[in-house]
């Protein structure tokens, strides 16, 4: 079942932040969702991570940032990483503070945020930075807040924000295959499947279903449901658009086929989500008979 976070619940508004060092993870929290940012530090040994439906195994010194909305898992035995969550508003404060929306809303539109690796002296740094928010008196709020904007200015201009400008996400993709999900993501080809990439890569359904195995150990099928689904999560997070305009949005053939996909994915349905995570994010409106016919396998979850 999806574990969803809201950061009432977990950030401190006074300091606008939440620092963890874990060595342990616990597997009932995952897969997971919530409506801030967290970056995620890895110190000791492997931590296996999974972002929006991609895989990657870091390892000490590699950093990954999860955004709003992105659903993650994390595993893996003996090893430690930090955890540092942080509200929507302050990065929004930090890109303010660059006066650069683009790159802002560049870095909230990619698929996900590749992790990047660290170099020894880099982590040592990085790490004894985060570790002092853990030294600042509860009380000195202002200081906390500081020093998180000093550590995300550094984090976010230095490593994250490359992953813009650089071919980072596709490093273990084909060109042909990164260049056909690009254009598939697209809300023209979102509902199409694997004969879209037939025609656009000029390749054999065997040597595609080959080729996502390898790249991303699941089906076409598999990935690009998941990757839809991702799609529909931020737009229930983030629109007033109904369940009914998101299944079709996120090119899903039917609400119908939505609702099953997202209940047997999540162990909720869409509407239980849009509830336990932020209850007025989609507001009931009215509905008209053809609405009522569609939802009704939503209403019946």
């Amino acid at each position: 079942m999806l574990n969803i976070i809201n950061d009432i619940n977990l950030i401190d508004p006074r300091t606008e932040s939440h620092y963890r060092f874990h060595t342990q993870l616990d597997p009932s929290q995952y897969p997971q969702v919530h409506d801030f940012y967290e970056i995620v530090l890895v110190t000791y040994r492997n931590l296996n991570l999974q972002i929006c439906g991609n895989r990657f195994t870091l390892q000490p010194g590699g950093m990954a940032l999860i955004r709003p909305g992105d659903i993650h898992s994390k595993s893996g035995k003996d090893n430690a990483h930090i955890n540092l969550a942080f509200p929507s508003a302050t990065i929004d404060a930090l890109f303010d503070y660059l006066c650069n929306e683009k790159e802002r809303d560049g870095l909230k539109q990619l698929p996900y945020v590749p992790p990047v690796q660290l170099s020894r002296p880099e982590l040592l740094n990085i790490q004894e930075k985060m570790q002092l928010l853990n030294t600042i008196p509860p009380n000195e709020c202002e200081k906390i807040r500081t020093t998180l904007r000093s550590i995300l200015f550094d984090v976010v201009t230095h490593y994250f924000l490359p992953s813009l400008h650089s071919n980072h996400i596709h490093q273990s993709i084909p060109q042909w295959l990164a260049s056909a999900l690009t254009l598939w993501q697209t809300g023209e080809h979102r509902s199409e499947g694997l004969d879209f990439f037939c025609e656009h890569t000029g390749y054999s359904k065997e040597h595609i279903c080959r080729t996502f195995k390898r790249c991303f150990d699941m089906a076409p099928t598999v990935y690009l449901n998941r990757q839809r689904l991702n799609y529909a999560i931020n737009l229930l997070l983030h629109s007033d658009y109904s369940v009914t305009d998101i299944a079709y949005e996120s090119g899903f053939c039917s609400p119908s086929r939505f609702y099953h996909t997202f209940r047997n994915t999540y162990g909720i349905s869409p509407k239980q989500f849009c509830s336990q995570y932020h209850p007025s994010i989609l507001p009931e409106q009215p509905l008209t008979q053809s609405d009522n016919e569609q939802r009704s396998t939503a209403d019946n979850a």
